[in-house]
């Protein structure tokens, strides 16, 4: 079953673009080559001016599915996707182009953090995947469901999910940036399980009363949950991790 529209704890598209955005996490070097006269010529070869780069250049993507967009191609993008997602709020794919397009500077805090923090580091570094076969998900349906990846495994299968649907970040022009966003898609999952906030539609679940405290609570309480490395936690009791992270489950309907 495809995957619908999601909540987001804090929650594939367009042609190759022709030019790289402006990041401040990236710096461009750039090189000049010269022409110098054969020494045995009698003449020397007048010098040649480089050619302007291609407008569109396979060599800028700087992560595999990259598509580089100029600030007027991201704007285009937003406006489209969010366009989209509002009619379709299932449209996990436009959902996914709006935060791309849209969420540089949160995505720069979102690094900041983890990069200060020794196990979001360990993180960044090493670049971990949550896949169906890094997980091997036919060993967490063995753990029990107490655990946390017996509890995951479950909730994944009842809801007929699997992290290998989640899309890949295209628009994000900073492959540092563009596995953040990545990672936070992948471990979201794992964050219904530790809280067990329902997978529906942002605007059918703020409406409830009683949710807005419970999230106001949650987000002043908790540890920041990027800096987790839950594939090294999956035998760990739910409920222990819970208390670590200083989650406090829903209980709403």
């Amino acid at each position: 079953m495809k995957r619908g529209g999601q909540l987001s704890m804090c929650c594939r598209l367009c042609p190759r673009a022709t030019a790289l955005a402006t990041s401040t996490s990236l710096r461009f070097a750039s090189s000049s080559s010269s022409f110098s006269s054969n020494s045995a010529s009698t003449a020397a070869t007048p010098q040649r001016t480089a050619a302007p780069p291609p407008i569109i250049d396979a060599s800028c993507n700087l992560y595999a599915n990259h598509r580089p967009t100029s600030l007027f191609q991201k704007g285009l993008l937003a406006a489209g996707s969010a366009l989209a997602a509002i009619i379709n709020p299932e449209r996990a794919d436009m959902v996914a182009t709006l935060g791309e397009t849209t969420g540089p500077s949160a995505l720069r805090a979102l690094h900041a953090r983890m990069a200060a923090h020794p196990v979001g580091l360990e993180i960044l570094q090493t670049k971990p995947r949550i896949t169906e076969d890094t997980l091997a998900f036919d060993r967490l349906l063995a753990m029990p469901e107490d655990t946390l990846g017996g509890a995951y495994a479950r909730w994944m299968r009842g809801h007929e999910f699997t992290p290998d649907e989640r899309p890949a970040v295209r628009f994000v022009d900073d492959a540092e940036l563009a596995y953040v966003m990545q990672r936070y898609r992948e471990v979201h999952d794992f964050w219904h399980v530790l809280t067990g906030v329902p997978t529906t539609v942002l605007g059918e679940i703020a409406l409830k009363c009683e949710y807005i405290p419970w999230a106001k609570r949650s987000a002043t309480n908790a540890t920041f949950l990027m800096n987790f490395y839950y594939e090294r936690r999956l035998g760990d009791n739910l409920a222990a991790i819970r208390d670590e992270l200083r989650l406090e489950p829903w209980h709403g309907q």
